[in-house]
């Protein structure tokens, strides 16, 4: 019996991951070929943090000719950071902001951001979190924090401090607490008192944890209508 044609399908997944259930989302999409709004999903929804086998196992269905796409060249990307490949994981990144949809760029400006700090990339770094910062939502949140963190380890605190201003604001905006929380109190630090800020902040006693976590996180799942709230 055929599936669902690729519409009704996309209206459903859309449904399902309103909902919540994003596993079922994923599947209605594979099951309806409809594999371009099937990637959008996932790489909405991925995390370099899920480690190489999970990511392995959920591109697996996708046909080798989509593997060529802006979307998974990004997944592609998470794939290599979750194995430690910086390299690799930067050029795909790169490579995936050339034909993403405009809800996708921040999340894959951020992941780079990321992956470049840690290869030791400031500059480069820093321009990445500026442009994901450029947009809204948790994603845009996240690359302000980024940012302020790389900027307290140069000893750039005033700039440092204007972004966690901007990571506030985006938390709150989105309805996220709990990141607002901690950005206000990293910023609280900062404008107290520098020594206490650079003491609070991990990025300062060497490579920071939470921006290699945030490589994992990146983003948000999408809205309905296959927008997103805001980085691999």
């Amino acid at each position: 019996m055929p599936g669902p044609r690729p519409g009704p399908a996309v209206r459903a997944a859309e449904a399902l991951q309103a909902a919540g259930h994003t596993t079922a989302a994923l599947t209605t999409l594979a099951t309806a070929q409809a594999w371009d709004e099937h990637l959008q999903l996932l790489a909405y929804t991925a995390r370099a943090g899920q480690g190489e086998a999970n990511l392995r196992s959920q591109l697996a269905s996708v046909p080798d000719h989509w593997r060529q796409s802006p979307a998974a060249r990004y997944l592609a990307g998470l794939l290599a950071r979750s194995t430690g490949d910086l390299n690799e994981a930067d050029a795909l990144y790169s490579q995936a902001l050339g034909g993403l949809p405009e809800s996708l760029v921040a999340t894959v400006h951020n992941a780079r951001g990321v992956v470049r700090a840690m290869r030791g990339l400031t500059e480069g770094a820093l321009a990445d979190f500026e442009a994901a910062a450029g947009g809204s939502g948790v994603t845009a949140g996240e690359a302000s924090q980024n940012r302020a963190l790389l900027l307290i380890q140069t000893g750039r605190h005033a700039e440092a401090e204007l972004s966690l201003g901007r990571a506030v604001a985006a938390f709150r905006a989105a309805g996220d607490p709990l990141r607002e929380a901690r950005s206000l109190e990293t910023l609280g630090g900062c404008s107290s008192d520098v020594a206490c800020c650079v003491r609070r902040c991990p990025l300062c006693q060497g490579p920071h944890p939470a921006i290699g976590a945030a490589a994992g996180r990146g983003h948000d799942p999408p809205q309905s209508g296959g927008g997103a709230r805001g980085a691999g």
